[in-house]
């Protein structure tokens, strides 16, 4: 078939199945609500085609050039892209499921609210790309390359990001939803608002990283580093924080309700008016530290070090404080509160 035939059977409305039409120079064609089934377009040429709305399901694009293309509104259903060009694509609302896109150039595309569902994007390229109110989501990206993306309200969902270049990347209001960022360099980067729900970041290097009003609730941050992050407004509300570094950190009006951070350094960290209502902070560091008006009520605070804390009108109602350190700090803190203790251990009459 050639290209007028293929024009005309995507006009009237046919369904294009198993054809072979690799190498074919489709360039520039308008193919737009075209559904090709099963069809081979190996190495074709797609480049500047438009196929608006088309639906593309087990097909095999793998090395084709769809470079300016325009996809908007377009689904790949499990099919092949490898090694494709899909530089500077045009395709907001798109889906790919299931796809196989390893190695694929989406360097400076339009990804406008486009979705990755349980894709392989291995090696592929999405530097320099918005990538805008879309989801990746159960996805492969060993190698993936976002270096000077911003992902801005998107979803990365339940995807291992340790092997993704993400030197320059930018993150904003972006949902990082049980997703794998262990061990990883994210220092100095900008966070701002994004949420790391039940993700892992254990060992990660978050130092001087903005994590302004971020997320952290359930988040495993087992020994990471956050030394001068700034975090103020921030969530780290059941969070893993046994031996993480937050040494010099701004955490103003920050929550640590049951977070877990045993032996936690907060040494000269700013926690003024932050909350650690039933957090285990047994033999945690805070030397230094600004603690005015923070609660610590219900904490586990045992063996803890406040030695030249800040704790004006700390609060330490009813903390565990077995061998903890305090200095001359506790004695303008706050201790049990009479009214909260009969509000506890109020029960309704049945």
């Amino acid at each position: 078939m050639n290209r007028e035939e293929l024009v005309t059977l995507v006009k009237d409305g046919e369904i294009v199945t198993e054809l072979d039409l690799s190498g074919l120079d489709l360039s520039g064609a308008d193919l737009s609500g075209g559904i090709f089934e099963k069809v081979v377009l190996k190495g074709a040429n797609l480049s500047g085609a438009r196929l608006k709305e088309s639906v593309f399901c087990g097909c095999d694009l793998s090395e084709a050039n769809l470079e300016g293309a325009n996809l908007h509104h377009a689904s790949v259903l499990e099919s092949k892209l490898t090694g494709a060009n899909l530089k500077k694509l045009y395709a907001p609302i798109a889906r790919f499921v299931e796809s196989n896109l390893a190695g694929v150039d989406l360097s400076g595309s339009n990804l406008l609210t486009v979705f990755f569902v349980e894709c392989d994007l291995s090696g592929a390229s999405l530097a320099e790309v918005t990538f805008d109110r879309g989801a990746l989501v159960d996805a492969k990206v060993d190698g993936l390359d976002l270096r000077g993306s911003l992902i801005k309200q998107s979803v990365i969902a339940k995807t291992d990001l340790r092997k993704t270049l993400l030197t320059k990347t930018r993150f904003e209001i972006a949902v990082l939803h049980e997703s794998v960022l262990a061990g990883m360099d994210l220092s100095g980067m900008d966070l701002g608002c994004s949420q790391f729900v039940d993700a892992d970041l254990s060992g990660a290097d978050l130092s001087g990283a903005n994590l302004e009003q971020c997320n952290f609730k359930g988040a495993d941050l087992r020994g990471a580093k956050l030394e001068k992050a700034r975090a103020p407004k921030a969530m780290f509300a059941a969070a893993k924080l046994e031996g993480a570094i937050l040494s010099g950190a701004v955490l103003r009006e920050t929550l640590f309700v049951e977070a877990l951070a045993t032996g936690a350094n907060f040494e000269k960290a700013d926690l003024e008016l932050s909350v650690f209502v039933r957090a285990s902070c047994v033999g945690a560091r805070f030397g230094g530290a600004t603690l005015s008006y923070a609660d610590f009520s219900n904490a586990d605070i045992s063996r803890a070090d406040f030695a030249g804390a800040n704790m004006l009108r700390t609060r330490l109602h009813r903390v565990k404080d077995e061998d903890a350190t305090f200095g001359l700090a506790r004695k303008i803190a706050l201790g049990d509160d009479a009214e909260l203790a009969e509000a506890e251990g109020f029960v309704p009459a049945s």
